[in-house]
């Protein structure tokens, strides 16, 4: 045992070796070792083991722990000695960033000019990329408002039919519940002019499947979708807007298509259903009966789906499930699952996140990537400043490693400048933020899922920060490294009190603006394929005229009347005498229409299978358009060949006909259609003559290819009974005033018909290209600022380069250099470094071009003429960022410069 005891000082000597820095070990080891012999000592001699094991507590803690909490902080020499706290009762590390904090706050009072500078840069960068990521993070990211989101999925590929949905219950075991809506349109009566609102036609288990629950009465149940009296639900919103927040709403009835629903339950505030289930924000909810007669037909594609998955079942489970009755639909109904190529219908499950974010989720990340190029821009320029600024304060930091600072506490305080910086950058670019989400919510489009989810709260208020101190750390590193390796001796000799950089020191600086350069190019590569996609998008020729057309939506029953009972005739006399009516109103050339005009938000009209035998086996699906004589000189689209629909045409045996040149090429293979027949529909296939052939048409957006479109008599025998249809309004010019008058000219003849938004043609193909025109305008400003900030950088590198070499130039000038070689070796400096920049940044942006492969229109990922442009217009400014301070250089007066020195 006292063996045993007798190695005791010897083990505490070696773990002090270990532990301690080396000048700590030099100073107190033989002390520290001396004073622990005595106390062990004593305490073996008291006789007490827990004696002995205090002293050893309390040598670990006092000596060793200290000494490596100092190891770690790197404060050696300047510490107070292991383990002491100071007057305040504050250990040295809290101490020691204190008073980092408070110098960094003097420093930066001293100089403003360089602190608002990096602030600034530091704002703009932060405050970019937090407005970006607070619309990610409200659209992407954050979970959906539901319970359990995770384990909702939605049925793709658009609507559905009613008898696939009966038989998904029954045979999707996977799904703990399957819920659909029809979203239509109603005509609300009784509350001053007719309006339409949007009516959410939904099963019974949709608000307990999504949550729901009202604030008044009660929701829909199983027994609503069965009884003969309908029922409706308010949502919040409506319930305020339209009643006022009547208390007493329940039992009273709201007028939809002239039919009285009773009122039973006014939904809570804030719910709503996910916009790919029931599109945009819906103001009545009623029940729909999936087992009514006429919904029973498997060519209605008018239900969507979504489901919620058991908790032990994965979305996997319920793909083979699908799989599995794919299989068996295309056997047991293939004119509904087979497509005429032979393929089967499938249905993509996808979870309803993704589902409600897939045509943003590309562009959205990408714009998340070019301001963290920008941000990362930003930072290479601070670090740039610092470097530079490391070198004017070379004397204070000589003499602060004389006085006995160590090295590690002058990077700690470099890096603390740093960190205050990026803190400060944060603070300022909450505002920027701010202002930026501000403003995106005026330009974002309408169709933008969930974008009122966006703002700047905790979760975006903690990225902001984390990113600030990421920046800090990442930009203060390498200038507090090259810092605090000042050479003392040659410091505290140079008069000027700035130190020479190394080669280390021009080295990184070399690097870093090579850097900006990279990274700007990617970041304007990425801008400018956009750009020129947007204006390729703009320039695209529609296949009609759209400017100083009006299209006025009209609606004449309601959406379940299939085949229903409205009188044809009626409604045909009525749509002429409107149009009859309207021609005369002064200002109006020509009236028209049809069911759906060009870039109208109803989408497709219909879509059928067309054929030029009964067999049917080469046809393909077509969109037909029934439509009204006159229709393409209203809209000013060119006839190839033959001619347009007549009123004679009514009734005619022939069935007349028009098809667009792609449909004529795929059929007729460059003979003329004229006088051909194309049979319609698969279950009552009819015969149609073709009497005129159109261009091609942009009926649904300027970026997709052509459709296979026909033109029939609106009036014709497939489609009679139609629900809505467009007129369709040529004017001589814009006409102050316009809408109002059609409101009033068709409420004379229709007092009840409602009328929604009448819009101009071009209006609606403008706001087509919103999301292009936002993507690649926010692009386009994100990479100025971006070329803005290297070709800042690439300037102060080469003045700051100047001015390190003014001496040199002095003495050269002086023997008689001329002027000009001094330019051209500054500009051969600057000019590589911006070679060497645009080579890696060529190098990245053909590695990212895949990413933007998906987003361009008429143009490739690598565009050659982008790419050019690109690259010269960076290096034209990066050449003249670096012209000026080489004419600065050249410009020096020598006896000043040496005299200087």
């Amino acid at each position: 045992m006292g063996r045993v005891a007798g190695l005791a000082p010897s083990v505490y000597r070696q773990l002090l070796r270990v532990a301690l820095p080396r000048d700590l070990r030099r100073r107190y080891l033989g002390d520290m070792v001396r004073v622990f012999t005595e106390l062990h000592r004593d305490a073996r001699a008291s006789g007490g083991v827990w004696a002995v094991f205090g002293v050893w507590r309390r040598a670990v803690s006092q000596t060793i722990g200290g000494g490596v909490r100092e190891r770690l902080r790197g404060y050696g020499r300047g510490a107070r000695g292991p383990g002491k706290r100071n007057r305040a009762g504050r250990s040295p590390i809290l101490s020691h960033l204190a008073q980092d904090f408070r110098f960094a706050l003097r420093m930066f009072a001293r100089q403003p000019g360089f602190a608002a500078t990096a602030i600034g840069i530091l704002a703009l960068g932060i405050g970019a990329t937090t407005a970006i990521f607070s619309v990610v993070d409200g659209v992407v990211l954050r979970r959906l408002p539901y319970p359990d989101p995770g384990r909702l999925i939605y049925f793709d590929q658009g609507s559905h039919t009613f008898p696939d949905y009966q038989e998904w219950l029954e045979r999707l075991g996977a799904f703990e519940s399957i819920v659909g809506v029809l979203p239509t349109r109603r005509t609300m009566l009784g509350h001053g002019r007719p309006k339409q609102i949007r009516v959410g036609q939904v099963t019974a288990n949709v608000f307990p499947t999504f949550g729901g629950s009202p604030t008044r009465g009660r929701l829909i149940t199983e027994d609503d979708t069965q009884r003969e009296a309908p029922v409706a639900v308010l949502s919040f919103k409506f319930w305020t807007r339209e009643f006022g927040g009547d208390e007493s709403i329940e039992g009273r009835s709201v007028q939809l298509d002239g039919m009285p629903y009773e009122i039973v339950g006014v939904m809570r505030p804030g719910f709503d259903l996910p916009r790919r289930f029931a599109g945009q924000s819906v103001d009545v909810w009623t029940p729909l009966n999936v087992r009514r007669a006429e919904y029973q037909r498997r060519g209605l594609y008018v239900l969507r789906v979504a489901g919620r998955l058991r908790n032990d079942a994965t979305l996997e489970t319920a793909r083979a499930q699908m799989a599995t009755w794919e299989e068996f639909a295309a056997e047991a109904y293939p004119e509904s699952n087979v497509s005429p190529s032979g393929n089967i219908r499938r249905i993509p499950l996808l979870r309803l996140r993704d589902a409600e974010t897939v045509k943003v989720r590309d562009p959205l990340f990408m714009l998340m990537g070019a301001v963290g190029l920008m941000l990362l821009i930003a930072c290479v320029n601070v670090a740039n400043l610092l470097l530079a600024r490391g070198a004017d304060r070379g004397r204070e930091l000589a003499v602060r490693v004389a006085l006995g600072g160590s090295r590690g506490r002058i990077a700690s305080q470099l890096l603390t400048e740093s960190v205050v910086l990026a803190l400060a950058g944060a603070v300022a670019g909450l505002g920027v933020a701010y202002l930026g989400v501000s403003a995106l919510s005026v330009v974002v489009p309408d169709n933008m899922p969930r974008f009122h989810e966006v703002g700047v709260d905790l979760r975006v208020l903690a990225f902001a920060f984390a990113s600030a101190i990421v920046t800090g750390v990442g930009f203060g590193i390498a200038p507090a490294y090259y810092a605090s390796r000042t050479n003392v001796s040659d410091m505290l000799k140079d008069a000027s009190g700035k130190s020479s950089a190394g080669r280390g020191h021009v080295r990184l600086k070399g690097v870093l603006v090579a850097s900006e350069i990279a990274l700007a190019l990617m970041l304007s590569v990425g801008a400018g394929l956009l750009f020129n996609s947007f204006v390729r998008l703009t320039r695209v020729d529609p296949g009609f005229e759209p400017q100083n057309v009006l299209a006025v939506p009209l609606t004449f029953g309601r959406f379940d009347e299939f085949g229903g009972t409205d009188q044809g005739g009626a409604r045909m006399r009525l749509i002429r005498e409107l149009m009859d009516r309207i021609s005369g109103v002064p200002g109006v050339q020509s009236v028209s229409g049809a069911a759906v005009v060009p870039f109208a938000e109803d989408g497709r009209c219909c879509m059928m299978s067309t054929s030029t035998d009964e067999s049917g086996s080469d046809s393909v699906r077509v969109v037909i358009h029934p439509s009204f004589p006159g229709l393409f000189e209203t809209l000013g689209m060119p006839l190839v060949a033959g001619r347009d629909l007549r009123a004679s045409d009514v009734g005619s045996a022939a069935n007349p006909v028009l098809i667009t040149r792609a449909m004529a090429e795929r059929f007729f293979d460059g003979e003329s259609p004229l006088g051909q027949s194309i049979i319609v529909g698969r279950r009552r296939p009819e015969a149609y003559t073709v009497i005129g052939l159109v261009d091609d048409p942009k009926f649904w957006s300027l970026s997709r290819d052509e459709d296979f479109d026909i033109f029939i008599p609106f009036d014709s025998v497939i489609l009679s009974d139609f629900p809505f249809m467009h007129l369709a309004v040529r004017t001589a010019g814009p006409i102050e005033g316009l809408p109002d008058q059609l409101r009033e000219t068709i409420w004379s003849l229709a007092p009840d018909m409602p009328l929604p938004e009448i819009f101009f043609l071009s209006t609606r193909i403008d706001e087509s290209v919103t999301g292009q025109r936002l993507l690649s305008t926010l692009l386009l400003v994100f990479s100025c600022v971006a070329i803005v900030l290297a070709a800042g950088g690439i300037y102060g590198t080469m003045l700051y380069a100047v001015s390190q070499r003014s001496h040199e130039f002095g003495i050269r000038m002086a023997l008689g250099a001329d002027t000009a070689r001094i330019v051209g070796e500054v500009l051969r400096h600057g000019v590589v470094l911006t070679v060497i920049g645009i080579g890696f940044g060529l190098a990245g942006s053909v590695a990212l071009s895949r990413v933007l492969e998906s987003l361009v229109f008429g143009i490739t990922a690598h565009d050659i003429p982008t790419y050019g442009a690109v690259i010269a217009l960076l290096g034209t400014v990066a050449v003249a960022a670096c012209y000026l301070p080489a004419r600065k250089a050249a410009r020096m007066d020598p006896m000043e410069t040496l005299r200087g020195e």
